[in-house]
């Protein structure tokens, strides 16, 4: 079974959009599918906005894992296979097969070993591709996945440059490489490393292992301390949840100059990125949102140059011809 995580760098970034090509692609290669989210997706329209966002659907055979009450307001017909021993605040998540095609909301496990609780069940019954519907900031649970899509776009910021400088530096956190081996490495106070959390003792050669969360500000002022060291984090979504990519590049970037190596126990590869021009704009005088664009084929052009490494498409304009070998599904 492969299992691929959707993260979007803010709401309306295109993410469920991808998402809807993936699976449809899927469908169409007749793989069997399995759709969950680590948090609450598949709303008509967005909660701040108003604007009509796009749902997922599901068609007979599929399989989804939500929250009980988000089950009864779908209008897939669906065939409850277990109730599972995970709680979320919509009730528990029950494992469901859809018998006739329809619309669903999406409100699955948000802890890791809820998530790999889940992803057993469906590779016993057989699932081919499992979709988790993430975002940035409830990302870490998906290190359980195979490879990840990253949505981004105008909705995270209206200027074409900060979008393409966001992207280059949230695609750098993945290019960190993979060491699996920890011996000989000081583990740091409480797995994490933030403000108001005891410090480990600083010196130069040091060898730190930061397996949770890390304050990229305060890793920062560390590093000199440090220098000629190495530091070795738990993964890529760690960094990206504990913090801003565009301070990670600091990091990075200062860590290289004073010599210190950083690498990570476990990759993540991004298998595509994409980018969407839209975003809600407000209007003062109505007190509502509305459509808004930038130029579209700037927006891919600066995120495709920024990001060289990953493959970039606009899936509304210029999506890859097959995006399943692209996400090294086929």
């Amino acid at each position: 079974m492969n299992t691929i995580g959707f993260a979007g760098t803010a709401k309306n970034t295109g993410k469920t959009t991808t998402a809807r090509f993936v699976l449809a692609a899927a469908h169409r290669a007749g793989l069997r599918l399995a759709l969950t989210s680590i948090g609450y997706d598949g709303e008509n329209r967005d909660t701040i906005t108003g604007l009509p966002k796009p749902r997922f659907e599901l068609q007979p055979g599929d399989w989804l894992a939500t929250a009980e009450k988000c089950l009864k307001t779908s209008t897939a017909v669906c065939r409850v296979e277990a109730v599972l021993p995970i709680q979320t605040i919509l009730g528990r998540v029950v494992l469901a097969q859809v018998e006739q095609a329809g619309e669903v909301l999406a409100a699955g496990p948000n802890r890791a070993a809820d998530i790999r609780l889940l992803l057993e069940r469906l590779e016993a019954l057989g699932v081919d591709l499992a979709m988790l519907d993430g975002a940035l900031n409830r990302v870490a649970p998906m290190n359980a996945a195979d490879g990840l899509v990253l949505a981004t776009g105008a909705a995270y910021d209206e200027r074409i440059p900060a979008i393409a400088a966001h992207a280059a530096a949230l695609a750098g956190l993945f290019q960190l490489p993979q060491v699996e081996q920890t011996a000989g490495f000081t583990p740091c106070p409480g797995g994490s490393l933030l403000r108001g959390m005891a410090l480990p003792a600083l010196s130069r050669g040091l060898r730190l292992a930061i397996p949770g969360a890390c304050d990229p500000a305060l890793l920062l002022e560390l590093l000199p301390q440090m220098a000629g060291g190495q530091l070795h984090f738990g993964s890529p979504l760690n960094l990206a949840a504990s913090g801003s990519p565009l301070d990670w590049k600091a990091v990075m970037h200062a860590a290289g100059e004073l010599q210190i190596g950083l690498s990570v126990a476990r990759s993540l590869p991004v298998r595509l990125m994409t980018v969407n021009p839209f975003f809600p704009h407000y209007q003062p005088q109505t007190g509502a949102y509305v459509p808004d664009f930038v130029p579209a084929a700037d927006l891919l052009q600066a995120v495709r140059q920024a990001a060289p490494q990953l493959p970039v498409y606009d899936m509304l304009q210029e999506p890859h011809p097959d995006v399943l070998s692209l996400l090294q599904l086929t």
